[in-house]
């Protein structure tokens, strides 16, 4: 399926995935995750693929964690809202607000918009969400600052683990991976995978930089998907 074909058919759940966004904005924070998470597993079935989920039992429950992921294809939100075990909202690129169905979401789920490549922005985003972290909301994050569409990462920007410190809670890594294929092909001979690695508590980062922690995050992120090449 080309992924052109993918967004035409997933037009079929625009309408009722708008109303329910501002139906449930009053209902408490995990109700309204749920009710994105049915949405998100909509979105993502409609892309004809079997996503494998490792390692969500190793995610903290009842605290806030910052999930801190790599990101390959368009659809990588969606599969991670679809298979995260704990309510949580995410970091997003502002130019997401400007999509009607997509803002909604951003809104009912307090989501951070980010304006990349301006550093006054970069700094009110960290304040923002380490200030949903400290609320006991959990956080994801993309550090690259954009898709790689591809199974290489970029570089992971080091201020984009600064709201961890600030809140002082757990890191969480998350590798994504094969999910770019489905935008490269439309579909994959290998199934998306998303991989939630295991949390590094405050107390074993406390005394790094935020340079040395997403280098430590990275890298744990690089050895689940150094198999990925076709």
């Amino acid at each position: 399926m080309k992924k052109v074909l993918l967004w035409i058919r997933m037009l079929f759940y625009l309408l009722p995935i708008w109303i329910t966004a501002r139906r449930c904005r009053k209902e408490n924070f995990s109700v309204r995750f749920q009710v994105l998470k049915y949405w998100a597993d909509k979105v993502v079935n409609s892309a004809g693929v079997r996503v494998v989920t490792r390692g969500a039992e190793k995610v903290p429950m009842g605290v806030p964690v910052y999930f801190v992921s790599n990101h390959q294809g368009s659809l990588d939100p969606f599969i991670f809202m679809q298979k995260c075990p704990t309510p949580s909202t995410m970091v997003s690129k502002v130019e997401n607000t400007k999509i009607p169905v997509i803002s909604s979401w951003m809104k009912t789920m307090e989501m951070i918009a980010f304006q990349r490549n301006d550093m006054r922005a970069a700094l009110q985003m960290v304040k923002d969400t380490a200030a949903k972290l400290k609320e006991g909301k959990s956080v994801v994050i993309y550090p690259e600052g954009t898709r790689s569409k591809s199974a290489e990462m970029n570089e992971f920007k080091p201020g984009a683990l600064k709201p961890a410190f600030m809140a002082e809670v757990p890191v969480v890594p998350v590798a994504m991976k094969n999910s770019y294929l489905i935008d490269v092909k439309g579909n994959t001979k290998k199934d998306p995978e998303i991989i939630f690695l295991d949390p590094i508590p405050y107390e074993d980062y406390k005394d790094m930089n935020t340079t040395e922690l997403a280098e430590k995050v990275q890298g744990l992120i690089a050895e689940q998907i150094k198999d990925n090449e076709e």
